[in-house]
């Protein structure tokens, strides 16, 4: 059993290394940890690597097999057992960081859960967007494509940082992808859906006011 903040004991007990936590809820770091679990173990220590991180704590208490099957996991992709506290609940891999850069997935705002696989398909409320943030002092250059679709025919404007990037009409029932290569600056970077056209309700049990879907979506 793993008490309450017993995950902080390394931050607490340590003036020279840096720890991760938790975040909140629709930050960019709460949506950097989303993408993070989703992925294969393999892939995660990729990540957590390219981010600058050169080791995993594993606190034995949070798990029903005592860690055992993550650890053995964890040893087999890195080659190495675990160096383990002198009480046993407390384990820490190493390995290798690398370039020290975190890729921030997207942040919704005013959007309606993934339904079904993330990244898949979800609906947009009013005022909608889509923040993107450079992690880097540069400007860089990222691709993002993704599909819309709506109840009722409507217009609409597609703009980054409230430059327009294309303006169309969506009819109602159809789904069209949209590709762009983007332009960002250092920090966040606000995509936004502008509409005049209101929302819509579904019908039926479906309360939800509803602007348009969005489905399909990359972003990299």
């Amino acid at each position: 059993y793993m008490k309450d903040y017993e995950h902080v004991q390394g931050y607490l007990h340590s003036d020279k290394l840096h720890w991760s936590f938790g975040a909140m809820k629709g930050r960019e770091a709460d949506t950097w940890w989303l993408s993070l679990n989703e992925k294969p173990l393999e892939e995660q220590i990729q990540m957590l690597q390219r981010a600058g991180f050169s080791g995993i704590m594993i606190n034995r208490n949070g798990y029903p097999d005592h860690a055992e099957t993550i650890e053995n996991s964890l040893a087999q992709l890195l080659g190495a057992k675990p160096m383990v506290s002198d009480n046993e609940v407390l384990s820490f891999f190493y390995f290798y960081s690398l370039d020290n850069t975190i890729f921030l997935p997207a942040v919704f705002n005013s959007f309606y859960d993934w339904e079904g696989v993330r990244g898949k398909f979800r609906w947009a409320g009013e005022g909608a967007n889509i923040v993107l943030h450079n992690n880097s002092d540069a400007i860089e250059t990222r691709d993002i494509s993704f599909t819309l679709g709506t109840l009722r025919d409507r217009g609409m404007v597609i703009k980054i940082n409230e430059q327009e990037l294309e303006s169309f009409e969506i009819k109602s029932g159809e789904s069209r992808q949209y590709v762009f290569s983007l332009t960002l600056n250092p920090g966040k970077n606000k995509l936004e859906f502008i509409t005049k056209e209101p929302a819509a309700k579904p019908g039926g049990a479906d309360e939800r006011d509803l602007t348009f879907s969005l489905g399909d979506f990359v972003y990299e």
